[in-house]
This record gives structure tokens, C-alpha cells and sequence, in this order.
């Protein structure tokens, strides 16, 4: 049960993430115009800096090819054991059919 919910906080957070990034884009896109008068480029820049940076645990650091490679199998492995109970239902729910 609590498997259940932190993954569902997980991905709550992962959308939320994602959500925050396209806004992001968006807007850099925006300012990127050459045609935009000063006073809505101020109002894209405050509402910009408005919007949450997405933290990682290296932000702001520069990080080596080993150091993300074994960031990204710590996540594919906790999302690996976070399926492990709904995996091993399915095969229980096959097995008795």
C-alpha cells in the first residue's frame, strides 16, 4: 500500500515537473522574439522567474558521463523494484485463471 502511494506521488511530481518545463520552454521561446515590445518582455522575464527551476541533485554542477549514467540506473532501478508487487499480482492473477 505504501509502494502504491509513493509511486503515485513520484509520478505526480514527475508531472508537475514536466508541466513546469513546457511553461519554461514556452516562454523562452517567447522571449526569443526579436518583434516584442520592452514592456512584455519584462512581464515574460518576472513571469519566468516566477515559475520553479526544476532542481536535480547535480544542478549547477558540472556532471561526468559516469556520474548521470549511474544517476539514471538509481531511477531505473527504483522504478524497477516500485513494479516489482504489481508484476508479481499479474502473475498471481495468471496463474489462478
Amino acid at each position: 500500500m505504501e509502494e502504491d502511494e509513493h509511486k503515485e506521488r513520484v509520478l505526480k511530481l514527475i508531472d508537475r515537473i514536466k508541466l513546469f518545463d513546457t511553461r519554461n520552454a514556452v516562454l523562452r521561446e517567447k522571449l526569443k522574439s526579436k518583434t516584442m515590445r520592452p514592456k512584455q518582455r519584462e512581464l515574460l522575464t518576472a513571469e519566468l522567474e516566477k515559475i520553479p527551476k526544476i532542481s536535480l541533485p547535480f544542478a549547477g554542477k558540472s556532471v561526468s558521463a559516469k556520474a548521470d549514467t549511474s544517476f539514471v540506473a538509481r531511477l531505473r532501478f527504483t522504478q524497477m523494484k516500485l513494479n516489482e508487487p504489481k508484476e508479481s499480482l499479474i502473475n498471481i492473477r495468471k496463474k489462478q485463471a
